[in-house]
């Protein structure tokens, strides 16, 4: 394809649908570790173990029980991503912080 045959508008729409998909995966990401640390915090005061990893995943199927998604794709879909990795990860680390 030629330089010139490039439609530079479908490009930058592209472009753009591509950078608001990551900033709401960030966003989803840094929701669902914050919100984790905060439940790992109140279980911790009430002696209660606690595993960021299920609570991040439990959180991401009951969201998507209300939607069009199946929650089982949405899980391996967030997983795929690294989302829940990320989300797992920052959990863990306030958590230890905060100790």
């Amino acid at each position: 394809m030629e330089l010139d045959e490039l439609n530079f508008d479908d490009l930058r729409g592209s472009q753009e649908r591509e950078v608001a998909a990551s900033h709401a995966l960030t966003g989803a990401e840094y929701a669902l570790g914050f919100e984790a640390y905060v439940i790992g915090r109140v279980f911790a005061r009430a002696g209660i173990g606690f595993d960021p990893h299920t609570f991040i995943s439990l959180r991401i199927i009951e969201a998507s029980l209300d939607g069009p998604a199946d929650p089982v794709d949405a899980l391996t879909t967030l997983t795929d991503f690294g989302t829940v990795k990320r989300a797992v990860i920052m959990a863990t680390g306030m958590l230890a912080d905060a100790t």
